[in-house]
């Protein structure tokens, strides 16, 4: 191969091989035994000229290419076609195209992993070992008709115990299409926890094909943000008939703001995001409207986490410079430059509504709460303390063994194929749009 020639084998069997040049009239030819690989005979020369010239090698398949690279795909998966085809060619001397790079890329890729079809199957043996490492781990794999899969639904024990005891009642919503071979779409519930980052809740893959979505129909007292798509307004307002539905903000500014930051529109966005009261939030939006109404249409040592800490620290700075009137032992009357609020300690609560909302004293509640000579971390609710988040993070999500090791699926139980949906013809997509967020 090297030198450029091409062979065939003219007898293959289980202990001999016989090759010869494809030129009909060249002597070249080779005789060996498999099993000790013992040269019988070797016609090294070749009368016919090297015909190889153009792009590939008959020889040089893509079960040859995986075999050759496999080490340096494994040990770096950014290993591109174009580097392979570098390699090949530097080896052997032979160009071959990219797409056949390509498949012997991904051959050597699924040697590793594995392959779709074979995932699939695996599942129902997951979901035993899932189920015995943590049964409170909670599992959902639905079917199509004759097998194919549908929908998988997982959430771990570890994790809904700590939503539960430890985190605010606040889950994000969001989802992603998948760009592999049978494309469907990745969906996940978020919850927040004492430190303001996200802790992954729940997770659902389902096929491509839209049809019926299932009702698990749950009234509690939940606040449910998201980028508001038809589908998922319609879920929430069907299954969580008490939550509230609230606009994700990244993906609101993504799709309204074109204008750089610092600009008096984004100033004014952001001020209307942060706004407690309702006539606080609908004077900016006022103002929003003021500066281009073309564009408008109705359309961890401390008690507490870093991130209630950094609050507490700019309130106490900021409440140095107000006044108050005590009315009675726990409620006060704070006077600031712009504004009056009545802060009532007992309830936490605040008439600016900052305190009520994020759990954590305002700048006028900070005032009464220095006044009093009382601690602020007392005024924290528990979602920030340390101990809850350190609590949060306390139960752990058993690891599984190796799948050689994963209990035999039931008879009973069908593994399921792989969905049901048509492959579209040319290359797969893997590249999506960027929002206009990136760039800022």
């Amino acid at each position: 191969m090297k030198r450029g020639f091409e062979y065939a084998p003219t007898k293959c069997n289980d202990h001999k091989i016989i090759a010869r040049c494809r030129i009909s009239d060249c002597p070249w030819r080779i005789k060996a035994r498999i099993a000790q690989w013992w040269v019988k005979k070797f016609d090294s020369q070749h009368t016919c000229s090297r015909a190889i010239g153009g792009l590939g090698h008959r020889n040089c398949d893509a079960a040859f290419i995986a075999a050759f690279v496999r080490e340096q795909v494994v040990a770096n998966e950014k290993y591109t076609p174009k580097m392979v085809r570098t390699e090949i060619l530097r080896q052997h001397g032979v160009k071959i195209s990219y797409w056949k790079a390509c498949r012997a890329r991904e051959l050597v890729l699924q040697e590793v992993r594995g392959d779709f079809e074979g995932s699939f199957a695996l599942l129902p043996s997951y979901m035993q070992k899932l189920r015995s490492g943590d049964a409170e781990t909670c599992l959902q794999l639905l079917y199509q008709v004759e097998g194919h899969f549908h929908r998988f639904f997982w959430a771990f024990g570890a994790v809904i115990r700590a939503f539960r005891k430890h985190c605010r009642p606040l889950i994000g919503l969001d989802g992603t299409f998948l760009t592999g071979k049978f494309r469907g779409c990745l969906l996940t519930a978020s919850c927040i926890d004492g430190n303001n980052c996200i802790l992954p809740l729940a997770w659902a893959l389902r096929d491509g094909v839209v049809g019926d979505r299932d009702s698990n129909r749950a009234n509690s007292v939940l606040t449910i943000v998201s980028d508001r798509q038809k589908r998922l307004i319609d879920a929430v307002s069907d299954d969580f008939s008490d939550a509230a539905h609230s606009y994700c903000i990244y993906h609101l500014s993504t799709n309204l703001l074109h204008a750089p930051k610092n600009t008096p529109a984004w100033r004014r966005f952001w001020a209307a995001v942060r706004a407690y009261t309702v006539a606080e939030f609908n004077e900016h939006i006022e103002k929003m409207k003021e500066l281009n109404p073309e564009q408008y249409k109705e359309n961890i040592t401390s008690v507490v986490t870093p991130y209630a800490e950094k609050i507490l620290g700019s309130s106490r700075e900021t409440s140095r410079f107000y006044t108050l009137n005590p009315s009675t032992d726990v409620l006060f009357q704070v006077i600031a430059a712009d504004r009056t609020d009545v802060v009532h300690l007992s309830k936490k609560t605040c008439s600016c509504k900052r305190w009520d909302i994020d759990g954590i004293p305002c700048n006028h509640a900070m005032t009464v709460i220095s006044f009093r000579l009382r601690d602020p971390y007392d005024f924290v609710e528990d979602w920030f303390k340390t101990s809850t988040y350190r609590a949060t993070y306390n139960d752990c999500v058993p690891p599984t063994r190796g799948k050689e090791q994963w209990p035999a699926i039931p008879s009973n139980v069908v593994s399921p194929q792989p969905p049901n949906v048509r492959i579209q013809p040319g290359r797969r997509k893997v590249s999506r749009r960027e929002s206009i967020a990136n760039d800022l």
